[in-house]
């Protein structure tokens, strides 16, 4: 995970989204898997125009009276020990952008990732967020927090469901020895948070 996708003015590399994009995956059609239409609630879409992504147009914006800062640990606490990331307390762009993947399975469990907000309603994260690569069943459930600082977003009324998906793979022939190239999603979200949180531009990599 030390490749960078491009995202706005600066190459930036998260968490999420260390795995290369090219032209080729972006075009990627959803192979027939094993679950069927009835175990999963949310529609895996196929490709950019399902998801009404436009990659041409996409571009960082920055909300009007947002501020901006180069420090994503800025007012954070103190951590005990060795530890080599860098955690996220600004609350200013880019880091405003990012925010905690919140996805629940069909038998009750739930997990947490990462995601950042590429559109006013598109979040860019992996796909292992979206789909066990084990057992290849799809979260029943996702919600995205954004700017999550200690636990908390800055507003409730924020929080958004992710009403589609498209993945770059549904694990099929995945060897958990080898982190997959194509493991990436954009989620759609029934709320335009990057009108409020900004959007950092997203283009993909040479093919």
């Amino acid at each position: 995970m030390n490749r960078f996708l491009t995202l706005g003015m600066a190459s930036v590399g998260f968490a999420l989204a260390a795995v290369p994009l090219t032209q080729a995956s972006l075009s990627w059609q959803a192979q027939a898997t094993e679950q069927t239409t009835a175990e999963t609630q949310l529609p895996s879409l196929t490709n950019l125009s399902e998801l009404e992504f436009d990659i041409e147009a996409s571009r960082s914006f920055i909300p009007e009276g947002l501020s901006q800062s180069d420090n994503p640990s800025e007012g954070g606490r103190v951590i005990i020990g060795p530890d080599n990331r860098q955690p996220v307390y600004s609350k200013a762009y880019p880091w405003s952008a990012m925010g905690q993947i919140v996805g629940f399975m069909s038998n009750g469990s739930g997990y947490t990732c990462t995601g950042t907000l590429v559109t006013d309603n598109i979040v860019l994260t992996n796909a292992h967020c979206v789909v066990n690569p084990r057992t290849r069943q799809h979260s029943q459930r996702i919600e995205f927090h954004p700017n999550l600082v200690n636990g908390l977003v800055t507003h409730e009324d924020d929080v958004a469901e992710v009403t589609g998906w498209l993945l770059g793979t549904d694990f099929v022939g995945w060897n958990p020895d080898e982190p997959s190239p194509d493991d990436w999603a954009l989620v759609r979200l029934d709320k335009p948070l990057g009108q409020t949180y900004g959007t950092i531009g997203f283009s993909p990599l040479p093919s």
